[in-house]
């Protein structure tokens, strides 16, 4: 019984850390992360805050104006 308590967490643990593990490994070995960010991301981000997405109800509107925010504040140093 006391070990079926442990074994769930480790368990979880563990998955949660490989798949972890493969999801940045992909990012990393890849595709560059300056590739990914200004290519994908910067193109959906646009997308998104021009109202053109794919299926914009499932974007969140506020991240986006945080990160357009972020990004003139960087732009105008």
């Amino acid at each position: 019984m006391r070990r079926a308590r442990i074994a769930w967490p480790v368990g979880l643990g563990l998955i949660s850390a490989l798949l972890t593990f493969f999801t940045v490994y992909d990012q990393l070995f890849h595709r560059t992360v300056v590739e990914f960010v200004l290519g994908d991301q910067l193109d959906r981000h646009r997308q998104v805050l021009a109202g053109v997405a794919i299926d914009p109800w499932q974007y969140r509107l506020l991240p986006e104006l945080v990160v357009e925010a972020a990004i003139r504040a960087v732009q105008n140093q």
